[in-house]
């Protein structure tokens, strides 16, 4: 007799999360139909409403479909879920009575309980459907992905802006608020490509994936981020330890499409007033200045140790770097900095680096249980994968590494899009793998 199948249906379920993965598109699509109308800041909390609103619809839609199969939404482990908890907690209190602004860490708070839930959501889509769940996130971030590739393309070539076009396209580009997320897009999209490549079979599909490697490579080298290149880099490292049987296949991939990708970006315009190129990106590499080869990002993890020393225990709350300006005027001085950057520290909304971004937060302790939280779930998300070595987790594992290795040097945990990213593919990785894994590490 026939088994029936009492999971929900996966296309219903599926829609919430393939929203959320052409969320970039949709916003794209108004930032080429209505050009640079907004100023920087109001474009910001236009561009954060959108993810907020999808995520908690896919939220929902998760805790509903297992409800109607009578299965457990979270599944976090009791010793887990407490130490979330307290995090949560003392978020709350802190900004309250502690932060210099409390809507900003409101905001932030809303952020980091929206991405532990929809991580909980892909948990569930991926123990329940396993690749099935996971071939759709991942194709439909790459159409979205080379969707992206060509609105930038037509907002900065095609559509009448201001004649100083440098400076329209220095702080965002088409869907996405910072610049610097289109290139934390792109690296995501170009390990989920690698890693399909990796198992394709099918000429057509090899075809079709390597030239959307190939466009997204080109995409991140026209956008100019370094810190994107040495958190690939890393990534295919780390990728290659644990899936050693593609190992060399891995790296040839990500040489070739690399070095193919840099070349042909040299044929796009590049406009002035921007870090934006190839050209750009090897210029400042060879920047003597260590703190301007960081783009400052030295002068801001100094300046948040000076920041850590004076509340150690119990921190400033989530992302109030930018709004500890007052009596740090001459952080600068403090830290040992001068030339060109020195000072503007002020300005910068966070500190681009994940660690010293925990402990501003939560003081050293609260943000040393955050980062103790982080790795364990890494941890168990590795070792559930090395055990088992299941294909379809391959991409999602070089994503959520490669969005790890980049929270160091900028600031993925503070933007809606790259957090809910992280958050999905360590759902993913943490699924249950199936019997039908293969289980060679050779």
């Amino acid at each position: 007799m026939k088994q029936v199948d009492n999971r929900p249906n996966l296309p219903s379920f599926m829609l919430g999360f393939v929203l959320l993965m052409l969320l970039p598109v949709v916003i794209a699509f108004f930032d080429v139909a209505l050009g640079s109308h907004f100023s920087y800041e109001t474009r910001l909390i236009i561009w954060n409403q959108p993810w907020l609103l999808v995520a908690t619809i896919v939220i929902f839609l998760t805790w509903a479909s297992a409800r109607r199969a009578n299965e457990r939404f979270v599944q976090i482990g009791t010793p887990d879920l407490a130490v979330i908890g307290l995090l949560l907690v003392v978020s709350v209190v802190l900004s309250r009575l502690i932060s210099a602004n409390t809507q900003i860490a409101d905001m932030h708070l809303l952020r980091l309980v929206l991405a532990i839930l929809l991580g909980i959501s892909a948990y569930y889509g991926m123990k329940t459907y396993q690749r099935h769940f996971s071939n759709v996130i991942y194709r439909t971030l790459i159409v979205a992905a080379l969707s992206v590739a060509l609105l930038t393309l037509i907002y900065v070539y095609l559509q009448e802006v201001s004649r100083d076009l440098g400076a329209a396209i220095a702080w965002y580009l088409p869907g996405f608020g910072p610049v610097r997320l289109f290139g934390v897009f792109y690296e995501v999209a170009i390990v989920l490509c690698i890693g399909l490549l990796l198992t394709a079979r099918a000429r057509l599909t090899i075809a079709l994936l390597g030239a959307a490697l190939i466009v997204f490579w080109v995409a991140l080298f026209w956008s100019g981020g370094r810190g994107a290149l040495l958190s690939l880099f890393l990534t295919i490292g780390l990728g290659s330890l644990f899936y050693r049987r593609y190992a060399a296949k891995m790296w040839l991939v990500f040489l070739v499409s690399g070095v193919a990708g840099a070349l042909l970006s040299l044929l796009l315009w590049v406009p002035d007033g921007t870090a934006f190129g190839l050209r750009n990106l090897l210029q400042s590499a060879m920047r003597d200045d260590a703190n301007a080869f960081s783009a400052g990002r030295i002068e801001r993890w100094l300046a948040a140790i000076e920041l850590i020393k004076e509340h150690p225990f119990y921190g400033y709350g989530l992302n109030q770097y930018s709004n500890l300006w007052s009596g740090y005027i001459k952080m600068d001085e403090r830290v040992g900095i001068s030339g060109p950057l020195s000072g503007y520290f002020l300005s910068y909304r966070h500190v681009h680096n994940i660690v010293l971004e925990a402990c501003l937060a939560w003081g050293l302790v609260g943000g040393g249980l955050f980062l103790f939280l982080l790795f364990k779930t890494w941890f168990k998300a590795a070792k559930r994968i090395w055990l088992a070595l299941p294909i379809e987790k391959l991409p999602a594992l070089l994503a959520l590494n490669v969005l790890l290795f980049h929270s160091n040097f900028t600031g993925i945990y503070i933007f809606p899009h790259s957090l809910f990213y992280l958050a999905i593919f360590f759902g993913i990785c943490l699924a249950p793998n199936t019997a039908q894994n293969e289980n060679t590490n050779g």
